[in-house]
């Protein structure tokens, strides 16, 4: 091999196993939620782009991979500058660091969409992430039984209901409804028995650690994506018998694991979710009233809102009822952002939502018969589970959550660079080849 190409070969992988890298830390550094490990992650996606760049120009061929949600995205920044500079935002500042978190976002998507567009190095990052969710889901069960109540068995969190590497266990079941469809799709597809088994332990493993998190949300959030992975598994024609018999001994393990718990107080938490005394408690009370008291706040700003990250200092002015903790969220990412970026910020994000689905749906039918097909449906039930999450969440807030759902967001859409159709080129000059591929 000449060294031309085997650095081509190592600039590739640096990608790759960078973006996994850099999730992996963003997770075990407590959701990347300190300033010091945020911008260890910015800086981190500066250097994968220089990377990219650098295997662009080795190459001569620097090829974009576009896809429309790139545009709501980059609306929804250029809302944030528009805040900033008529000014409309409540506090500059903290609208100036949610632009940059959202900058961050959009620059993962955008390595994520050039890098994982390769069925290869698809591949490579699916299974990083796969050892990764069973590695982390076993590490925090161990200390859930062992650490008392302290993350990594030392640190202490002043508040919150720890689980994991993060502070809050919600935060945690937002992470690993992300990671489980892929053990479970390979599960489900594998060609082989020893495969299925191993991959639905992996993920029955992932899915115990949800539930022993106790987080509610998480819990429904799981079952929703189940059943979205299912669905579609069954609809697809090929193999239809030996995917039900994949699907229903999963199902049927996944059961009898619930059931083998044994933790009393994990079955109090399911089926107390419909009870009056649930929603009597204090904390349900709360986030309801906070609920509540936002939509005063849209109401005296429809337009383009108070400006992104303002909603803590703006909400104390609404407040109705009394506590001595800052209330830094609205617990749900969908009515936050209408708070704080108005029915435009809102419009984007929608649109964002609906074009994901659209071309991940359009690329799961597509490459059904392909590793490609796999790995779209595995990213976009991650996607589901995080979106219907963030109805009592703020997930999208926690700086480790937001860059995995942008990179599953990416792997869901992006078109296999193994076609042939759908690219053309716009720039020829000296030998280097500027081409961008967009989705019919």
């Amino acid at each position: 091999m000449s060294s031309a190409n085997m650095l081509k070969r190592i600039l590739n992988w640096v990608l790759v196993c960078g973006l996994g890298a850099c999730i992996i830390f963003a997770v075990l550094a407590l959701g990347a939620v300190d300033a010091w490990s945020l911008f260890s992650l910015q800086c981190a996606a500066v250097f994968l782009f220089l990377v990219w760049t650098a295997l662009s120009i080795q190459t001569k061929r620097i090829t974009l991979e576009f896809i429309p949600l790139l545009l709501p995205l980059l609306a929804l920044i250029g809302i944030g500058g528009l805040q900033v500079l008529l000014p409309t935002s409540a506090y500059t500042s903290a609208t100036i660091g949610e632009m940059l978190l959202y900058l961050t976002y959009g620059l993962y998507f955008f390595l994520a969409l050039q890098t994982l567009s390769d069925e290869q190095n698809l591949s490579v990052w699916s299974t990083i992430m796969t050892l990764f969710g069973f590695a982390l889901a076993v590490f925090a069960i161990v200390q859930d039984f062992t650490a008392e109540g302290r993350i990594y068995w030392v640190i202490k969190p002043r508040a919150g209901w720890m689980f994991g590497p993060y502070v809050h266990h919600g935060h945690y079941a937002g992470m690993m409804e992300m990671l489980i469809p892929f053990p479970l799709v390979k599960a489900l597809t594998a060609h082989n028995v020893g495969k299925c088994l191993l991959y639905g332990f992996f993920a029955l493993t992932m899915l115990a650690s949800v539930f022993l998190s106790q987080s509610r949300a998480g819990m429904f959030s799981v079952l929703v994506e189940l059943a979205f992975v299912m669905l579609l598994v069954l609809k697809q024609k090929s193999q239809r018998r030996r995917r039900l018999i994949s699907t229903v001994t999963i199902a049927a393990l996944a059961l009898l694991l619930l059931a083998s718990l044994g933790s009393e107080d994990v079955w109090n938490r399911v089926v107390t979710i419909g009870h009056a005394q649930t929603w009597q408690k204090e904390s349900t009370l709360g986030r309801i009233a906070v609920l509540k008291d936002s939509f005063p706040m849209v109401r005296q700003r429809p337009l383009l809102g108070w400006g992104l990250g303002t909603f803590a200092t703006v909400y104390p002015g609404y407040r109705t009822f009394y506590i001595n903790m800052l209330v830094n969220a609205a617990h749900d990412d969908y009515l936050q952002l209408l708070v704080e970026a108005g029915v435009l910020g809102f419009t984007a994000i929608l649109v964002f939502v609906v074009l994901l689905y659209y071309y991940g749906l359009q690329k799961i039918r597509r490459w059904q018969h392909r590793p490609a097909g796999g790995y779209a449906m595995a990213a976009l039930a991650g996607c589901t589970g995080l979106l219907t999450h963030s109805f009592v969440d703020f997930n999208l807030h926690i700086p480790a959550n937001g860059i995995m759902f942008f990179c599953l967001a990416a792997a869901s859409c992006a078109l296999p660079q193994t076609s042939n159709g759908d690219r053309f080129t716009i720039h020829t000059t000296r030998g280097h080849r500027t081409i961008v591929r967009i989705h019919d």
